[in-house]
């Protein structure tokens, strides 16, 4: 009762059935935030909160839109009042984005930032719908460590996507790879903590928009928009077996030199293969030795 007794007072009302004791778990009833209300735009708010260990609560708010998207705002301390009070400064659209054609919902931690009174928001999963596609953005919480998209369709749907569908973004996008559920790829992330999950958000919403545009166009349009930056993931993808190459050719030409008539040349030489395997492993993901394909103007009408 001493736990509740705060959040009662703030409107916050517990829901004792979906509450279980042994996992030390409080649940408080849901709050609809009808579409015309300020802040709300439809939107079902459930808080939960944990005691994973002593002296130690864990306040989650679970944000569900009526399109079935939903964003999770999660905070840790010792003291459940403080702990409201942080989520509640938090706007409920903060962790959602919406532009022609999609959705996104954005689940962040709260963490203290050091040295500092400021809280930060980090950025933990991210999801996005587009067009009957789902992608999934998960950042791996180790600094300069790449985050993981997956790319899901709805069983029975059956679309075609080239492998280069993000990596002409830029550097910082892999090839997708085929799996059982649909497609992988992995972002680059850089830098520290609040300006790192920034920068994740803004490539999603870049994400969102780059794929409503690309599958609302037919499949053709993709190859004009991007044929330069096809080429440039053709030479991106080529880069390990390249770099092979150069070890190679590297190692048979120091043969033709005499270090006493041509000491510059060795020098360069005999360090081009450390300098080419700095190269190739500064990719975004582990080198993979493959000849691309080459890219060409896509025969379907449709993705589908």
């Amino acid at each position: 009762m001493s736990l509740v007794e705060p959040f009662t007072r703030r409107g916050r009302h517990a829901d004792l059935a979906a509450s279980n004791r042994m996992e030390r778990r409080l649940v408080f009833k849901t709050i609809d935030h009808p579409a015309g209300k300020p802040n709300g735009q439809g939107l079902r708010e459930t808080l939960l909160l944990d005691n994973p260990y002593a002296k130690t609560y864990r306040l989650t708010r679970v944000l569900t839109q009526s399109c079935g998207l939903e964003a999770r705002l999660e905070v840790e301390g010792t003291n459940p009042v403080d702990l409201l009070a942080q989520i509640e400064a938090i706007p409920l659209q903060r962790q959602f984005v919406s532009g022609p054609g999609f959705g996104i919902a954005q689940s962040h931690q709260l963490q203290d930032s050091l040295g500092e009174p400021l809280v930060r928001m980090v950025l933990t999963h991210g999801v996005l719908k587009v067009d009957g596609l789902t992608v999934i953005l998960k950042p791996s919480g180790v600094k300069n460590f790449a985050a993981d998209i997956e790319l899901i369709t709805a069983p029975g749907d059956k679309i075609d996507l080239p492998e280069d569908l993000l990596a002409v973004l830029g550097w910082g996008w892999s090839p997708i790879r085929r799996d059982k559920e649909g497609w992988r790829s992995k972002m680059r992330m850089k830098g520290k903590q609040p300006g790192c999950s920034r920068t994740a958000e803004a490539k999603l919403a870049q994400v969102a928009a780059h794929l409503a545009q690309t599958l609302a166009d037919p499949p053709r349009y993709f190859h004009q928009r991007f044929v330069l930056a096809r080429w440039g993931v053709v030479f991106r993808r080529a880069i390990p077996v390249l770099t092979a190459l150069g070890l190679l050719c590297s190692s048979l030409i120091m043969a033709q030199f005499d270090i006493e008539y041509a000491p510059s040349v060795q020098m360069i030489l005999m360090n081009s293969p450390a300098l080419l395997l700095v190269f190739a492993f500064s990719l975004q993901e582990m080198p993979r030795f493959e000849f691309p394909p080459l890219p060409k103007p896509p025969t379907a009408l449709a993705w589908r």
